[in-house]
């Protein structure tokens, strides 16, 4: 996460922070606390450039008037990346566009939409969006099923830990969870 310099990541790093502490009954203060001063070691060690990648996160957050202020060239393309699949699914509801040809059609969309000027295929950067442009409806729906089988397997495996007084498995299975 630090080396890929990705604001994504690291966002996603919080949320299984939190889901972590959460899981394992942590008092969210002392976790707070223990992560401020890790941070704080931390941060002197950060390859050069990172804190000011990050600190463009506060960009996507609307002040009112205008909305976005984000102007930086990746925020734009990641706009229009997700908007030109969120345009395919809606072109293509039920099967979508093709599996693998989110990609090839991007182009054509992409200068529709004027956001991004770059001229190269591009992916949608959202495993959903472009799940939902390249399979559709029937796609999401698989995807869905299988996410919540695979969900409900690990619930009723962490109940068998459980049972067989193994609660050293519990933390283990959760993390695939999470």
């Amino acid at each position: 996460i630090l080396f890929t310099y990705s604001r994504g990541a690291f966002v996603a790093l919080i949320l299984a922070g939190i889901l972590v502490i959460r899981e394992r009954k942590m008092n969210p203060y002392r976790a707070l606390l223990v992560v401020g001063i890790i941070s704080i070691i931390m941060i002197p060690l950060l390859p050069e450039g990172f804190t000011d990648r990050l600190s463009t996160l506060t960009g996507i957050i609307p002040t009112g008037g205008d909305g976005m202020q984000q102007t930086e060239v990746s925020f734009r393309g990641r706009t229009s990346e997700m908007l030109v699949a969120i345009q395919m699914f809606q072109d293509y509801p039920l099967i979508g566009v093709g599996n693998g040809l989110y990609e090839e059609s991007y182009l054509d969309y992409s200068s529709k939409l004027g956001i991004d000027s770059r001229v190269e295929n591009r992916q949608a950067h959202s495993l959903y969006l472009e799940l939902a442009a390249e399979m559709g409806l029937i796609g999401l729906a698989v995807f869905g099923a299988l996410m919540t089988a695979l969900y409900g397997t690990s619930q009723q495996a962490k109940r068998m830990a459980r049972e067989l007084n193994r609660e050293d498995l519990v933390p283990w299975i959760s993390g695939v969870q999470i």
